[in-house]
């Protein structure tokens, strides 16, 4: 984990038959997005919203962010390893944004939030 400029970044490594590099970092845009918005600002960083997986590998992994964003499913959620009362009212995990109290529904598009970018390098690994 690591703490980069303004956003914070987590460096994701793996192993066995497929050796990767990933990052999940928290697209530093100067405004919040659409979904639609935030694809075009993951483009921008040579990367597209990660997944609801790559979040929760980060977030394992010490990704802490106490600011909502979009994936590529369409949800909107935010890591927290450090629990604290405004951050997910003092729980860890990642922690979902639903549009009704009865938690069903993601946000509708048009809403703006952040958004959660994956930069993911692959390297097959020839060594069995």
């Amino acid at each position: 984990m690591g703490i980069s400029g303004p956003w914070h970044h987590m460096q994701l490594s793996c192993s066995f038959v497929v050796n990767c590099v990933s990052e999940v970092f928290y697209a530093p845009a100067a405004d919040k997005l659409t979904f639609l918005e935030a694809i075009e600002e993951c483009k921008k960083h040579k990367a597209i919203l990660a997944s609801t997986g790559q979040l929760h590998a980060a977030w394992r992994m010490g990704l802490d962010r106490c600011n909502y964003g979009w994936l590529s499913d369409g949800s909107v959620r935010h890591p927290v390893t450090l629990p604290r009362i405004p951050c997910g009212g003092g729980l860890m995990g990642v922690r979902t944004l639903y549009r009704y109290r009865n938690q069903t529904c993601f946000p509708e598009p048009f809403r703006k939030f952040g958004a959660y970018c994956f930069n993911g390098k692959k390297q097959v690994d020839t060594n069995y």
